[in-house]
C-alpha cells in the first residue's frame, strides 16, 4: 500500500510538468508556420488556436496486499450482542418488621439510615397486659409444683402402709395416679408460662436481619395491632435487578452471564452484575421472560430504588 501511494504521487508530479511543455511546443510550431507563409508572399490563413493536448483519463486500479488490510474484529460475547434490560434496583435481602403484640409504642430505637444487627431492638411496645399474664402463669406453675410434691409424699406414705398391710393395693395405686395427674398439670402450667413469656418478649421489637433501616412507620404513642408494619430493614451489600427479556432473545441468555448497566444516580458510570435466575415460563400477556440479576454492592455505592438500564452479555459469535 505505501509503494502504490508513492507511485501515484510521482505520476501526478510528472503530469504537471509535461502539460505546460506540450503547450509551449504547440505555440512555437504555430508561429513558425505563420512566419513561413509571410516570406513566400502567400497569405496564410489565420491559425486556429492550438488545442491543449487531451489526456485520456484512465481508471486507477489500486492493488493492496492482503497484509495491509486490517482484519475485521470478530464479534465475541460483547455487550452489544445481548438483549437490552431495564428496571429498578431492589435489595436482595430485606425484611418488614411487624408488631407481634398489640399496644402503644413506648420508644423507637432506630431511625431511617440506622445500621442494625440481627436481633437488635428497634422499638418497645407497652407490655402491662403481657406482664400480668406472665405473673399469673408463673404462679400457676408454682402451685402445680406444690401439688406434685404433695402427691408424691402421699404416694410414698401409701406405699409404706401397703408394705405393712395397713392399706389395700387399690389405695396405693390411687396415690400413684394422683402423682401422674399432678405432674401433667405442672407440664401444662409450664407450657402456658412459656407461651406468655414469649409474648412478653415480643413487646421488645427486634430486627430479624442485619442491615440498614429504610422505613420507620410508627412513632412514640402510636397504638399498633399484631401484624402492623413498624420498620423495613434491608441489606445493602447485595442488590438485584428484576428485568424481562423478549422470548425471541431467549437463546442469548445463560445463567452467570455478565450484565453491564448504568443508573440514574451515576451518569456516565457503568456497573456490572450477573444473571442469577431465568424464569422457566414467559409472561403470558407480554411474552417476555423474567430474569433476576444480582449485583455485588459491598461498597454501598448503589441504593435501592434507582432506575437501571443495560444489556446482558450474549453468546459468543466469533471463533473461540
Amino acid at each position: 500500500m505505501p509503494n502504490t501511494s508513492r507511485s501515484l504521487t510521482t505520476g501526478a508530479r510528472r503530469l504537471v510538468w509535461i502539460l505546460p511543455a506540450a503547450l509551449t511546443v504547440a505555440l512555437i510550431a504555430a508561429r513558425r508556420g505563420t512566419s513561413a507563409g509571410a516570406a513566400d508572399g502567400t497569405p496564410t490563413p489565420a491559425a486556429a488556436p492550438a488545442a491543449a493536448p487531451t489526456v485520456a483519463a484512465k481508471p486507477l486500479v489500486v492493488a493492496a496486499a492482503a497484509a495491509d488490510i486490517p482484519p475485521v474484529p470478530e464479534r465475541s460475547a460483547a455487550a452489544a450482542a445481548g438483549p437490552l434490560i431495564s428496571g429498578t434496583l431492589v435489595p436482595r435481602v430485606q425484611a418488614v418488621v411487624r408488631a407481634e403484640v398489640g399496644g402503644a409504642v413506648l420508644a423507637t430505637l432506630a431511625e431511617r439510615g440506622t445500621r442494625v444487627a440481627a436481633g437488635e431492638p428497634v422499638a418497645r411496645i407497652q407490655d402491662r397486659t403481657q406482664r400480668a399474664a406472665y405473673a399469673s402463669a408463673q404462679a400457676e406453675v408454682r402451685s402445680a409444683e406444690g401439688d406434685v410434691a404433695a402427691a408424691r409424699r402421699r404416694a410414698e406414705r401409701l406405699a409404706r402402709l401397703l408394705a405393712g398391710g395397713a392399706v389395700s393395693a387399690e389405695e396405693a395405686e390411687g396415690g400413684e395416679q394422683a402423682v401422674e395427674a399432678a405432674e401433667a398439670a405442672l407440664a401444662a402450667a409450664r407450657s402456658r408460662w412459656a407461651a406468655v413469656a414469649e409474648e412478653l418478649s415480643h413487646a421488645v421489637v427486634r430486627s430479624p436481619i442485619a442491615g440498614v433501616v429504610s422505613v420507620r412507620s410508627v412513632g412514640v404513642g402510636d397504638v399498633v395491632q399484631p401484624g402492623a408494619a413498624m420498620f423495613e430493614v434491608l441489606d445493602p451489600s447485595s442488590m438485584r435487578l428484576e428485568a424481562a427479556v423478549p422470548s425471541s432473545q431467549l437463546g442469548a441468555l445463560r445463567r452467570g452471564a455478565s450484565v453491564a448497566f448504568t443508573v440514574t444516580g451515576y451518569p456516565g458510570r457503568t456497573f456490572t452484575g450477573r444473571v442469577e435466575r431465568i424464569s422457566p415460563a414467559a409472561d403470558p400477556s407480554t411474552r417476555q421472560v423474567p430474569v433476576t440479576i444480582t449485583i455485588d454492592n459491598r461498597d454501598g455505592r448503589l441504593v435501592a430504588g434507582l432506575y437501571a438500564e443495560g444489556r446482558i452479555e450474549g453468546e459468543t459469535l466469533g471463533k473461540p
